[in-house]
């Protein structure tokens, strides 16, 4: 992880100054003012009360607790500041929990690993690039599960590719939460992002799909309160740069129930659609 020093936010600078240095009686009125919360974006709340502190002191804060406790302070600034400038410049990677690209996949053999609910899906393309494929017919909603089952605070991801033919366009999406759980599907006919609860759909907003483009979709859900949960998901073309919110997010009151994640297919347009780079992670 790289972090240059224009990154990090001026007010942990100051906040680091202050450990070793008294601050004087304009700075400690400026800190105290404008940078009390230098990690006001980050869920460090320790790091925020001694923010804090640090601008109320009048003394250096390192000489003011046991060399002990300085040391984890100051290492608990240096986390914050990375944690900062990870999340904002899209440096924050988490380790997938399953990841299937189907590259190492020698036929067309399905692996174990998914289960197919309905469709003749099967392995194809090079031995470079191998993906998997729905067949343009018959039509019908196709899926299959994929990665362990989970009930909250992950997120899941896939790469589709869908092709048009005249004025009929397919319909695709990836699930959570199993088969009465949650579904994000683009719906090019509608120009539509949507989130479907089983098989209804609660809440779409606008998303115009580049024809015969791969796209990448990103689902997730998280416990935001006790009882309230976020179910939050975006779609972008291969081509372009992930976008940096949400697109389309739903909150819920009902705890969900535990279950594999999914991929779904429907070739309206009579053509193959493909999949690859299934992705499962678990967040901290």
């Amino acid at each position: 992880m790289s972090t240059k020093l224009h990154q990090v936010p001026t007010a942990a600078i100051r906040l680091i100054i202050s450990i070793f240095l008294p601050p004087s009686a304009d700075s400690k009125r400026r800190l105290r003012r404008t940078h009390s919360k230098p990690c006001r974006n980050v869920r460090v709340p320790w790091a925020k009360a001694l923010a804090t502190w640090s601008a109320e002191t009048k003394s250096p804060l390192l000489f003011r607790t046991t060399p002990l406790r300085s040391a984890f302070m100051i290492l608990g600034i240096i986390n914050c500041m990375l944690i900062h400038a990870a999340e904002t410049h899209g440096e924050l990677k988490l380790k997938p929990k399953y990841f299937q690209n189907f590259d190492n996949l020698a036929d067309e053999k399905i692996p174990d690993d998914l289960m197919v609910l309905m469709g003749r899906f099967r392995i194809t393309g090079d031995d470079s690039n191998r993906f998997l494929e729905l067949p343009g017919s018959p039509l019908e909603t196709f899926g299959l599960l994929f990665g362990s089952e989970q009930k909250e605070n992950f997120e899941v991801s896939v790469k589709i590719k869908g092709t048009s033919h005249g004025r009929r366009h397919p319909a695709f999406g990836i699930g959570i939460n199993g088969l009465g759980g949650y579904r994000l599907q683009v719906e090019p006919g509608k120009k539509t992002l949507e989130i479907f609860r089983a098989d209804e759909s609660v809440i779409q907003v606008p998303f115009t799909w580049k024809k015969n483009s791969w796209i990448q979709l990103k689902f997730r859900i998280s416990k935001s309160e006790a009882s309230q949960w976020l179910i939050q998901g975006k779609a972008w073309s291969d081509q372009d740069k992930e976008p940096d919110g949400w697109l389309i997010t739903l909150t819920e009151t009902e705890e969900p129930f535990a279950g594999r994640a999914s991929i779904w297919g429907i070739p309206y347009s009579g053509i193959p659609i493909l999949f690859d780079a299934l992705t499962l992670t678990t967040l901290p």
